[in-house]
């Protein structure tokens, strides 16, 4: 159970990465 969390988790952070880097990716695209 603790080992799933984990994996969960680590998922849950790399989903938030990508939605990080998908909006950083828009702000530049409209600063430049």
């Amino acid at each position: 159970v603790v080992e799933k969390r984990a994996v969960e988790n680590a998922v849950a952070i790399l989903e938030e990465m990508e939605k990080g880097q998908i909006q950083g990716r828009i702000v530049i695209v409209f600063t430049h």
